[in-house]
């Protein structure tokens, strides 16, 4: 759950890669798909990478690891539990247990790696989906285009 006045750094090359896929996929099934079928498919394809700031995929990965120590203890705890943990979307979810499982491979082949780093790695590898809801998606991909819009209107509204 992000806190209040956060910013996302990477949100506008999150856009360009959101768009980039909303095109492949509006190309790829226009004609005999309809646009929720076609935004449930953009929001399965592959990113370019995980769509999470370092510091965040850290934090979250330190008390995922954390959590899995405590059970390897016998204490009964399961890995999306305590304070970052406790509101994660599903979605997020799944993309965080993917980054975990990825970190817990690479530390494997490269124990003297520390978690920063691997997550620094990690991150920007591509991600299988974009761990949007289709909802999400069609939101982002209509305030991108609302947005365009407005910046076009303005331009045309100047060159009169």
């Amino acid at each position: 759950m992000r806190k209040k006045g956060s910013y996302f750094e990477l949100k506008n090359e999150m856009e360009r890669d959101l768009i980039r896929a909303y095109r492949e996929k509006l190309a790829e099934m226009l004609g005999n798909s309809s646009m929720d079928e076609i935004f449930h498919a953009v929001a399965l394809s592959g990113a370019s990478r995980f769509w999470v700031s370092e510091e965040r995929a850290v934090a979250v990965i330190s008390a995922m690891r954390k959590n899995a120590a405590a059970e390897k203890n016998n204490e009964p705890k399961h890995l999306f539990t305590g304070k970052y943990l406790q509101r994660i979307s599903p979605t997020k979810r799944r993309m965080y247990a993917e980054i975990y499982n990825r970190v817990e491979d690479w530390q494997k082949d490269k124990p003297a790696d520390t978690l920063q780093r691997a997550i620094a790695k990690i991150i920007q590898q591509p991600a299988p989906s974009f761990y949007l809801t289709e909802g999400s998606v069609k939101r982002m991909v209509y305030k991108i285009k609302r947005r365009w819009y407005e910046e076009r209107k303005k331009k045309l509204r100047y060159m009169m």
